[in-house]
Formats: structure tokens, C-alpha cells, sequence
């Protein structure tokens, strides 16, 4: 044998793509001797390098839509951040989408223990124009105490007249004989230096005593006040300490409506509260020593917790239009008495006449008396009724849009372009649904036409890009932590299986597809065979066994002439082997371009094949399907022997069904009877390639299998030399002793039938 081996081309081991069972190579071959119009090793490395290059190019530009839907995710950030000078617009729509949940939240009930008594056109009419005189309005106040409620508030500043002393007068002895009464004052030239100016003891008594953290006010400042209108000092003497009445429409960003209640206003260094807070406050009979700001966050007014914003402004649950709280005219309290109604309640004083401008838009109404917009955010301190906006909102909404926008663009980047689109309406959703649901429910403003940019500009960027650019969606699959990833594109074709990239399809066999590959970890070209989803439909598990047999049968051998396997495995739905990469022709080929062969050439061809067999058969291993298109010559002149696809390991212990595996024309009697098969199957199917590499015709003809069954069983083949005059007998005898039906007759190992071929006379001088 070792002469024979020494006669042929070194068998240095080449990567070359495996043939797989009835189907042509991806890849054609040349040999020595053959025609040079073949297809040569250049062609194929050529290919690779033009994959390698396709394949930069595609990484590439599959970063594009993850670098620019990224930089789409950071600007709006920072336009819902408001950091861009273009980001009033945002402003404007979240504006515009509170509105719209209060409109779709409808109606809710305000605080019982507020009632509203209102100088409406009736009264008006009965008792003239506003201003009333002062003794009126002491009428009027007097009448309402005597209904014993717990607290007067008025919704107007009184001011210093010498025209109306008398009537000041008056009306603070009333005050004074039952001081249940709060007389606002309103800061002007907001926004401007706090002033300086020495304020009435009774409005320095209603200031802020209390702060968890002063010095946070000056990384927190509130909106400052450079003048202070407040009603006569004896007025003021005689009343409870009052609070601000000041509106903050947003008129600098385009909308006038009020939805704010600033809490705290400074002034010199002062620090004063709203009308409402002070209302609350003495409603609850507390002192200032009770009410503490936290500086940032809110103001703490006995038990209740209003939350506000940095500023200190608190956003106004609004319960709905004009007319939410009861009210009684106050025409009707001048003309009777004072009504049972006020009884221990918080009773507003205010206009509503049409002619009057205390009106205010809201985002309920757009002409809602000022008044009720007192007695609201008065009701939301004493309900907790009040919106929620504060920082952890805020801090909230940024994660929420980082959350989102992200799962965007994971989704943009890797789902087809349909589900694309499901995914982002129901981002858009879920973040619209779930800001209308916390504010429903959780009284919580959350501004989510930020987020919804964010899905819809960051999935849409992202997904056109990926279009124009050609990116295909890549779909992972795995079974756990521990199994190779599946990648696969939108088409569900493969692009990545474990750690091996897919370059192409090269063949189909017997039991699944087979394709180029490459191992980027080790710069290495490899041979992909999977398994057949529709093998494994039923028996799953027998067939998977014998898969991945195969990978035990020829991983366990180390030939030259035998394909190595590198890795046998499975992941996703695949089970894999990955094999050398092959570049050459297989003897299928050459027949079918060349046969018959000369002898000599046959016999360097066969040497190396009954080698590799006797080895395979040495170590326990049966090929059991040998036939051309699973023999492969590469470029480098190495034969190759491949597919162990059906291999039988005899120390298995797999349950063995007795199934028929093979190929018909190239079986062996003993397989075409589902018989136990040995080393001496592969040497028939040997000589059946021999016989058909000698006459360029097959020894077992037949029009269907059934034919060639019967003639593999029962008769013996026509004479090679009675084909082709140029074989000897001998060469005749050693075929025809291959192809015996016993197998006792046949050659006992594949090494005889080489020895036998070297042995005749013709062949002595090569």
C-alpha cells in the first residue's frame, strides 16, 4: 500500500466544498489533464474576495441607520429637554395635548366644604355697577357671617380711598367682629428684581417661615414680584393673613391659558404664598409654624403635601367648566338671610357678572370667573386633588423616551418593514394611553409628545435608511445561553449560524443544504451541512441522532483523503456540522466529462480512495453511501472523500431501524436487502465507481429503481473490456471480484483491491 501511496501527489490537506449527495458543487473544478476551459481555484477565490468586500461594504452601511436613527434619538431628547431654540413647539403640542385629556376625562366633583357666593348681572342689575360701595360690600360680608361659615375669602383687593374711609371703615369693624375674613393682595412687574418696599405687617405676617433647605432657593428661584397692591391697611389689620391672587398665563409661548398656580413669589426677602394655600391653611385652622416649603419639590400645609414643580408652581386639576361649585347670588343674600348652606365651609366672594373682566381661560373653559379658578386650586390642596409635575416626573419622562426610543430602533433595525409599523403604533400607544391613564388615574401630567417623536422620528428614519440603503433585518434565534446563535434575514435565509458567517448556498443533499461559510475568529473557510427541517418532522430525534452521528463517525477519523470536521452542533432549529471548505471536482464530474479513463489515471484516482477506507474501516467506521458525487479531486490534486452522512459507527449504541441509505446504482446487495453492512458495502460501491470511471457507463442499468435493484441482486454486470478493448482481464477479474453478491467472495479489505490493481502487468511500469 505504501507503494501504491507513493505513486500518487502528496495528500496535503486542502479546503475544498463538500459534494452532497445526487447534486452538483456550487463550485466546478480542474485537474491535471483536464481541459483548460474549466473554471480554475481562481474563480473561487475571487468569489470570497468579492464576498469579504461585499460583505464590508454591508457592514458598513449597516451602521448608517443605527448612527443616524441614534443621533435622531439625542435631538429629541433635547427638544423634549427643551435645550434647542426650536423646541416651543413641543411646548405648544404638550400644551395642547392636556387640554385634550381634560376634554376626554370630563367632569370630577370639587371639595363639598367650598361655596361660591357671586356678584353676578342680577346683582348688578339690583344693586348697580361694580365697584360696590364699601358699606355694600360690609352688607354683604355681614349677611354671609351670619351663616356661621369657618372662612371668608374675597376675590378682590380693596385698596386705600379717602373717597370711601367711611366705608373702609365699616367694613373692617365687621372684620374685625368675627375675623374669619382673607383679603387678597397681587404682586406686579413679575419676573423683574424683587422689591425693596416695606410691606404692611399683616402681608409680611402671611410670608413663608418655614424651609427644608433655603439655600436650595437660590438654585431653585421662584418667579420675583418688584411691586405689591394690597387692600387698606385696616382692612388688612383687621383680616386673616391673605396670599396672592396673581395669574400666569403662558402669553409668551402663544397660549393665554392659566393652568399654573405659582406658590411662591418672592418679594424683597420674602417669600409669600398663593391665596389658596393661605385658604387651605386657615381652613385647617393652621399656623405658620405648620406650613413648610420643600424647596423644589412643594409645600407641606399640616398633613397635606402639595407638590409643585422647581419654580414652585403647582399644575391646576381643573374639575371642569364654569358653574363646578355651588354658588348663591348675591343679589339673593342682600335681599334675605344668610343661608344655612355656609355652615363651617370655605365661602368665595368674586365676580361672575358678564360685564366684569375677572375671567380667565382655561384649559376647560374659556371664560372661566376668577373666582372658580380660586376655589379649584383651593379644592385641590384640600382633596390632593392637584396635578402632579415635578422633577421625578420629569426624570420619569427621560427615561421613558430613552426606553422607548431605544426599543424603536432595535425594532427599525432588525423586524420587517410591516411589523416595523405594528411596533411603532403601538409604542405610540402605549406611551399616548399610558400619559392619559397616569393622569386619569394618578393626577400625574405626563408630557408624552416627546416620546411619541421620539418612536415615530426614530423608527421612521430609521427604517426608510435602512430601505434606501438596502440593510436587511437580521433575526436571531437561540435556544438558551448556552446554544449557538441563529441569524437569519427578513426572507429567513441564514446570514450567521454559531459563530460561522454564511457566505451562500452551495448544495443540497440527501439530508439538508450545504453552505460556504466563514470563521472569523480564525480567518477560516468552511463547509456548512444542516439537517433537513422536513427529516425531522416526526422523528425528530432519531434523525438528529443520526446527524450528528455522522460528526462521531468522521470526527473521529484524521485522514488526508477524508474531510475533517470542525464542529458539530446545533443551534435555533439547525443542527450543523462544519467541515474543510473544498475547491475542486468530484469524480461525478469527471466521469461525466471524461470517462473512460486511462487505467493509470484510475488507479492514482483509486489509491488514495482505498486508502481512506481502509483506514475508516480500521477504526470502526462504514461510509455506506460511497459514490462519485461524494469523492472529490481538489485543485491541489489531493482526492477527497466526503459525506459520512449515513456513516455507521459499529460500537454505537443508537437503535438501529434497518432503513435503506444510500444511493441506488452504487449499493450494495446487502443494502439493497436492509441487511447489516461492513467495510466490504464500501468496496462494491468502490468497484461500481471503477467499473462506471473505466467505460463512462454505469454496471447496473434500469429504468427505475426497482430494475436496478433486481440486477444489483441478481445478475452480474456486462464485462468492463467488452466496453472499453483497452482493459485486461485482470483488470476484469478485480472488478468483477468487487461486485460479488456474497461478500465472501469480494476483496476482504480495500487495501486487496488496491494491491490487485497494482499488480497488473500493465500497470507495473507507472
Amino acid at each position: 500500500m505504501a507503494e501504491l501511496r507513493s505513486r500518487i501527489v502528496s495528500p496535503t490537506r486542502a479546503r475544498i466544498s463538500p459534494g452532497c449527495g445526487g447534486t452538483s458543487n456550487a463550485i466546478a473544478i480542474s485537474m491535471p489533464n483536464v481541459s483548460a476551459n474549466q473554471p480554475s481555484a481562481e474563480s473561487s477565490a475571487a468569489k470570497f474576495s468579492a464576498w469579504q468586500r461585499r460583505r464590508a461594504r454591508q457592514r458598513r452601511r449597516a451602521k448608517w441607520p443605527l448612527l443616524i436613527g441614534s443621533a435622531v434619538l439625542v435631538l429629541a431628547a433635547l427638544l423634549h429637554l427643551r435645550l434647542l431654540p426650536f423646541a416651543g413647539i413641543f411646548e405648544r403640542l404638550e400644551r395642547a395635548n392636556l387640554d385634550l385629556f381634560f376634554r376626554l376625562r370630563g367632569e370630577l366633583k370639587p371639595d363639598p366644604r367650598i361655596h361660591l357666593v357671586v356678584i353676578d348681572d342680577a346683582s348688578l342689575q339690583k344693586f348697580g355697577g361694580w365697584p360696590w360701595p364699601r358699606t355694600k360690600l360690609a352688607e354683604l360680608v355681614a349677611r354671609i357671617l351670619a351663616g356661621n361659615p369657618n372662612l371668608v375669602v374675597c376675590d378682590f383687593v380693596l385698596p386705600a380711598k379717602p373717597e370711601e374711609a367711611a366705608g373702609t371703615k365699616t367694613l373692617a369693624d365687621v372684620v374685625t367682629a368675627s375675623p374669619k375674613i382673607i383679603f387678597p393682595y397681587y404682586f406686579s412687574d413679575l419676573g423683574k428684581p424683587a422689591g425693596n418696599s416695606a410691606v404692611p405687617a399683616a402681608i409680611a405676617a402671611s410670608a413663608y417661615l418655614l424651609f427644608d433647605f433655603r439655600e436650595k432657593l437660590f438654585r431653585h428661584p421662584p418667579v420675583a414680584a418688584g411691586t405689591v397692591n394690597h387692600a387698606a391697611e385696616e382692612l388688612l389689620a383687621a383680616s386673616l393673613p391673605g396670599g396672592h391672587i396673581n395669574l400666569f398665563p403662558e402669553e409668551h409661548a402663544g397660549d393665554a391659558n392659566v393652568r399654573w398656580e405659582a406658590q411662591i413669589v418672592r418679594y424683597g426677602e420674602a417669600y409669600f404664598p398663593s391665596l389658596p394655600v393661605q385658604a387651605a391653611a386657615q381652613f385647617l385652622q393652621l399656623t405658620r409654624g405648620q406650613v413648610q416649603v420643600k424647596v423644589g419639590a412643594g409645600v407641606q400645609i399640616g398633613d397635606i403635601f402639595v407638590s409643585t414643580d422647581r419654580r414652585g408652581w403647582t399644575l391646576i386639576n381643573y374639575y371642569g367648566g364654569a358653574g363646578a361649585f355651588p354658588q348663591t347670588s348675591a343679589a339673593l343674600i342682600l335681599q334675605k338671610s344668610a343661608s344655612a348652606e355656609f355652615a363651617g365651609k370655605i365661602v368665595f366672594i368674586g365676580l361672575t357678572a358678564a360685564g366684569t373682566q375677572d375671567f380667565v381661560p382655561t384649559p376647560t373653559s374659556s371664560r372661566l370667573p376668577g373666582v372658580e379658578k380660586l376655589a379649584t386650586s383651593t379644592s385641590n390642596i384640600l382633596q390632593g386633588d392637584s396635578l402632579i409635575r415635578n422633577n421625578t416626573i420629569e426624570n420619569f419622562e427621560f427615561v421613558a423616551l430613552a426606553v422607548l426610543g431605544l426599543a424603536t430602533l432595535l425594532a427599525a433595525l432588525r423586524l420587517p418593514r410591516l411589523y416595523i409599523g405594528v411596533v411603532l403604533l403601538g409604542l405610540v400607544l402605549l406611551a399616548w394611553v399610558g400619559a392619559f391613564g397616569l393622569f386619569t388615574l394618578g393626577r400625574t401630567w405626563i408630557q408624552c409628545v416627546g416620546i411619541i417623536f421620539a418612536i415615530v422620528a426614530v423608527g421612521g428614519v430609521t427604517a426608510l435608511l435602512r430601505q434606501k440603503l438596502g440593510v436587511a433585518p437580521q433575526i436571531k434565534h437561540s435556544l438558551g445561553d448556552a446554544t449557538p446563535v441563529v441569524v437569519t434575514d427578513a426572507n429567513g435565509e441564514l446570514v450567521r449560524l454559531g459563530r460561522f458567517e454564511i457566505i451562500g448556498e452551495i448544495g443540497a443533499g440527501a439530508m439538508g443544504k450545504i453552505y460556504e461559510g466563514y470563521d472569523s475568529t480564525i480567518n477560516r473557510r468552511v463547509a456548512i451541512k444542516t439537517i433537513r427541517a422536513d427529516l425531522m418532522l416526526g422523528n425528530s430525534e432519531r434523525v438528529r441522532q443520526r446527524f450528528l452521528r455522522e460528526a462521531q463517525a468522521a470526527g473521529a477519523l484524521n485522514h488526508p483523503n477524508i474531510v475533517a470536521i470542525y464542529q458539530a452542533d446545533e443551534a435555533g432549529p439547525f443542527s450543523f456540522i462544519a467541515m474543510e471548505f473544498l475547491e475542486g471536482e468530484t469524480f461525478e464530474k469527471i466521469i461525466e466529462k471524461r470517462a473512460p479513463l486511462p487505467l493509470e489515471e484510475i488507479c492514482r484516482l483509486v489509491a488514495p480512495i482505498c486508502d481512506a477506507l481502509d483506514y475508516a474501516h480500521r477504526n470502526g467506521v462504514v461510509h455506506r453511501d460511497i459514490k462519485p458525487a461524494n469523492i472529490m479531486l481538489t485543485h491541489d490534486g489531493i482526492v477527497k472523500v466526503m459525506d459520512f452522512g449515513i456513516a455507521h459507527v459499529d460500537y454505537s449504541t443508537l437503535t438501529q431501524d434497518g432503513a435503506v441509505l444510500g444511493t441506488p446504482s452504487y449499493m450494495s446487495p446487502e443494502q439493497i436487502r436492509g441487511d447489516k453492512v461492513d467495510g466490504q458495502s464500501d468496496i462494491f460501491s468502490l468497484g461500481v465507481i471503477v467499473y462506471e470511471m473505466a467505460t463512462g457507463q454505469r454496471p447496473f442499468l434500469g429504468e427505475s429503481l426497482a430494475t436496478i435493484s433486481n440486477r444489483i441482486l441478481a445478475q452480474m454486470p456486462i464485462l468492463a473490456s467488452d466496453l472499453n478493448p483497452k482493459l485486461s482481464p485482470a483488470f476484469d477479474a478485480a472488478l468483477m471480484q468487487t461486485m460479488a453478491k456474497d461478500k465472501p467472495k469480494r476483496f476482504a479489505t480495500a487495501k486487496e483491491f488496491a494491491e490487485a490493481l497494482l499488480a497488473m502487468d500493465e500497470l507495473k511500469k507507472f
